[in-house]
């Protein structure tokens, strides 16, 4: 970083003395993206944006002193998406969406100019995915969608006019698995499976060509991984379990050749917790107990304590009363403004009440004690309160009664 700064600063002295010497401001440019990569790298996002918004303000002149050259406009586009990545990361999506946009719309502006130039159509495309699922990320479902037909079609094309180059072959099946899991979530399951089987069939084809390849195992794994969630949330659970298990030996044998790889390592813990939710919702608990202790063991020393939430249930509902209850009573302890919490502690002493009779009395009132702790930490939702199966035990209750009155009045 400190070369790169001084070469800032040489750069920008030389471009304040030659200022018809463009190559100075478009080495300053330079320079400053590449500290703008450096402090990103090392997730210092204000120092980031500063460097980025410094570049811009030079390609951008550059680039409206030379409207015939591309090199300014491209490099443009770059220091966009850089700028989007460091604010989405920082946590400004407002500005973040701004930025993708603008990234997107000076790519697919060079790609109609350079048709001939395959680089221009790639980067289009892969902006525009990566646009649709930060879109979906936020919740914006439709308009992400909206996005992922023309990258396709781009990818498509560039796969099929060069067959021999497997990056186009990578980037089409990472366009249609993402696609696959916005339509999934947009309620079109049949649309959703189309893009994740042909995903999976590119996916497949490029590790068995190119079987030294771990990022190519890697995208498949994640491939199965996603494919397997849809299913899991479909009408047959049961659907999903082979595809988790394709999920899991293909991340695992990549983890275990790069244990470096922190992102298949994390993938890891997302399928042995997809494939635990399936499992709940199949009625196999002590399989599902199993799968999330899996979970927590490739996840961080401090698993996020929703995850922790849903195996301590998953332990309940398994009959492990005492390991649920405690686990549940340290996440009160250590969040107590969270509901959820208290919620789930509630259903586990109510399921308890019904697993003990010689305890039904002491559970049942441990039970209401912390469903008042969740009203108190900001739970509203009555109508789950009154026909949650897991609270059966207590619905005869005047207590119950009367909380869920004091609920259905605000």
């Amino acid at each position: 970083e400190d070369n790169f700064g001084r070469a800032v600063a040489v750069f920008g002295l030389l471009a304040a003395k030659f200022p018809q010497e463009a190559k100075y401001s478009e080495r300053q440019s330079w320079s400053l993206v590449s500290l703008g990569n450096a402090t990103r790298a090392r997730e210092d996002w204000k120092a980031a944006e500063k460097h980025y918004r410094a570049a811009l303000v030079i390609q951008k002149k550059l680039a409206k002193e030379n409207p015939q050259a591309a090199d300014y406009r491209d490099a443009q586009a770059d220091s966009h998406w850089g700028l989007a990545f460091t604010l989405k990361r920082a946590g400004n999506r407002t500005e973040s969406e701004v930025e993708y946009r603008q990234a997107v719309a000076l790519k697919e502006s060079l790609a109609a100019e350079f048709p001939v130039e395959a680089t221009f159509r790639h980067q289009a495309a892969n902006l525009r995915r990566e646009l649709g699922v930060f879109l979906y990320d936020g919740g914006q479902d439709e308009a992400g969608a909206r996005l992922f037909p023309k990258a396709l079609e781009s990818l498509d094309q560039l796969a099929a006019e060069f067959p021999s180059m497997p990056i186009y072959q990578s980037d089409l099946a990472r366009c249609r698995r993402d696609y696959g899991k916005v339509l999934g979530y947009l309620q079109k399951p049949v649309e959703a499976v189309e893009q994740f089987q042909q995903a999976v069939t590119l996916g497949e084809k490029l590790v068995r060509e190119n079987p030294t390849v771990l990022p190519y195992k890697a995208d498949l794994g994640l491939c199965y991984s996603y494919f397997a969630d849809l299913l899991r949330d479909g009408d047959d659970p049961t659907q999903s379990l082979e595809w988790y298990d394709k999920a899991i030996s293909t991340l695992a044998a990549t983890y275990a050749q790069d244990r470096s790889a922190y992102l298949t390592k994390s993938a890891l813990f997302k399928c042995h917790a997809g494939l635990a939710e399936a499992y709940g919702k199949l009625g196999k608990h002590a399989e599902a107990v199993q799968e999330w202790d899996k979970a927590m063991e490739m996840g961080s020393a401090n698993p996020p304590p929703m995850y922790r939430g849903q195996r301590a249930y998953a332990r309940a509902k398994a009959g492990q009363f005492p390991a649920a209850i405690a686990e549940l009573a340290e996440l009160t302890k250590s969040d107590p403004q969270d509901p959820v919490h208290w919620y789930k502690l509630a259903c586990v002493y109510s399921l308890a009440s019904v697993a003990d009779a010689s305890k039904k009395e002491e559970y049942t009132m441990l039970a209401l004690q912390q469903l008042q702790g969740a009203v108190e930490a900001g739970y509203t939702n009555h109508v789950r309160m009154g026909t949650d199966k897991d609270l059966a035990p207590l619905h005869g209750r005047e207590e119950f009664k009367k909380m869920i009155r004091g609920l259905e009045s605000k």
